[in-house]
């Protein structure tokens, strides 16, 4: 598992860069077609990409941590890249360590 932060209280790029995840692109400054897309955004009521503006973290982690994230999640804004958009190869996660059955385990009857 990998986390990273990207930025805090960040602006319009922010906002630009949360949008376009999904297709893993990121850019490092604000042209017109940012503001297009910003306006675009807010007309169409996608609001996720505007939460990105507090904190913004990159986390790289297998699917079941992932999910844990997402369903306990307080305020926290969730876009991923889009397998449909971005062709690359899978990663799978394997245990290094395998949880053995419990030696004092209590049995129902």
């Amino acid at each position: 598992m990998n986390i990273q932060l990207i930025d805090k209280m960040g602006g319009d790029l922010s906002v630009v860069n949360a949008a376009r995840v999904s297709f893993a692109k990121k850019k490092d400054v604000i042209d017109q077609s940012d503001e297009k897309l910003i306006k675009y955004l807010a007309d169409h009521d996608h609001w996720s990409p505007f939460g990105h503006t507090t904190l913004q973290f990159l986390i790289k982690a297998p699917v079941f941590v992932a999910r844990q994230l997402v369903k306990h999640q307080v305020g926290l804004v969730w876009n991923e890249v889009s397998r449909r958009y971005v062709d690359s190869e899978p990663e799978f996660y394997v245990p290094f360590i395998w949880r053995g059955k419990p030696e004092n385990k209590k049995t129902r009857f």
